[in-house]
């Protein structure tokens, strides 16, 4: 016999909280809950960061063409 298999038979306790317990279930919900709040925050994260950055000149300009283009031609009844 093995040593491992030895060590297998014993009741060690184990490295996951989730086993020997009596509802494992909940653990793994908990888990589940933690994960993605914890993939929430990553992508809150992310994207705030995108929110917080400027428009390019590039845009604003373009932006600002199609804003007089659209007075000038509501101003002619188009």
């Amino acid at each position: 016999m093995a040593l491992g298999s030895k060590l297998r038979k014993k009741n060690v306790p184990s490295h996951r909280p989730d086993i020997g317990r009596d509802e494992p279930g909940m653990t793994k919900q908990k888990d589940d809950d933690r994960l993605q709040r914890q993939i929430d925050d990553n992508l809150r994260k992310v994207f705030q960061s995108k929110l917080d950055e400027d428009v390019p000149d590039k845009f604003l300009d373009l932006l600002a063409k199609l804003k007089e283009q659209d007075a000038g031609g509501s101003a002619h009844g188009k």
